[in-house]
């Protein structure tokens, strides 16, 4: 009788599984990581913007980077963006690097900086944006794709094929 409890049991957890909430496909979609994720050192107008989420092969990437001190002085000169990938490949994945421009303090007080970084042709895949800040890197949830997005079940969706948002 214990034996055929539990097979019951077990056939209606994979029955309620299969019926369940399944993860949907990723979406075309502009992006908008806000830094004050990161913490205090960033306002909440701080961000990095990409126009979409996946790229066409040698398409030009342009990340919009708008930085401004949160409720303590920002120093540039100890903070950098990093672009990692592809990433989920056999390869190691490449690290491409920018620093602000001016080795300079943003106050509290100080409007917004915009920068523009414009990334080299990227390899199809996925990539990651890595936050460094002195001698420690803070990895985002900021992930785009080159020729491809990356679902639940990590199964490739090619660019042309994304339903827009």
């Amino acid at each position: 009788m214990k034996r055929f409890k539990c097979l019951v049991v077990g056939g209606l957890v994979l029955v309620l599984g299969a019926c369940g909430p399944s993860q949907p496909d990723p979406t075309a979609q502009a992006i908008t990581y806000r830094l004050a994720q990161e913490g205090a050192d960033f306002s909440d107008a701080a961000s990095v913007y990409l126009p979409k989420n996946c790229f066409d092969l040698h398409e030009s990437i342009t990340l919009r980077l708008t930085l401004q001190a949160g409720t303590i002085n920002l120093h540039l000169e100890q903070l950098s963006f990093i672009v990692q990938g592809p990433l989920y490949t056999d390869k190691t994945p490449q690290r491409f690097v920018w620093t602000p421009p001016t080795a300079t303090v943003l106050r509290a007080s100080d409007p917004a900086q915009q920068y523009d970084w414009t990334l080299p042709n990227l390899e199809p895949g996925m990539y990651i944006l890595v936050i460094g800040s002195g001698n420690s890197e803070q990895v985002t949830r900021m992930l785009f794709g080159v020729t491809y997005l990356q679902n639940f079940y990590d199964v490739n969706i090619p660019c042309a094929q994304l339903e827009a948002e």
